[in-house]
């Protein structure tokens, strides 16, 4: 399940109680959005602000090291500039 998904069914379900959730980033949402829930779907909200938590926490596992970002990015300049070099005018 992705993050998304589970911000906008937390942000369904505190809207079809007459309240708002903060417009904010995935990864600062499980705690701007915590102080929004009301009282009365909090136990409900719980354990998806938790999960939107520990996919955040994944994500932030993912992240490339720099070295495999520049070589992919210049991968893609090379792409281009080989393109541009050999276009039909």
């Amino acid at each position: 399940m992705s993050i998304t998904l589970i911000v906008n069914a937390l942000r369904g379900l505190v809207k079809s109680a007459g309240g708002r959730l903060p417009v904010c980033s995935t990864a600062s949402f499980q705690t701007r959005a915590e102080a929004s829930v009301p009282a009365t779907l909090a136990a409900a909200a719980k354990p998806l602000l938790e999960k939107v938590e520990a996919l955040n926490r994944s994500v932030a596992g993912l992240v490339l090291p720099a070295s495999s970002v520049d070589r992919c990015r210049l991968a893609r300049a090379s792409h281009r500039l080989h393109c541009a070099e050999h276009a039909p005018c």
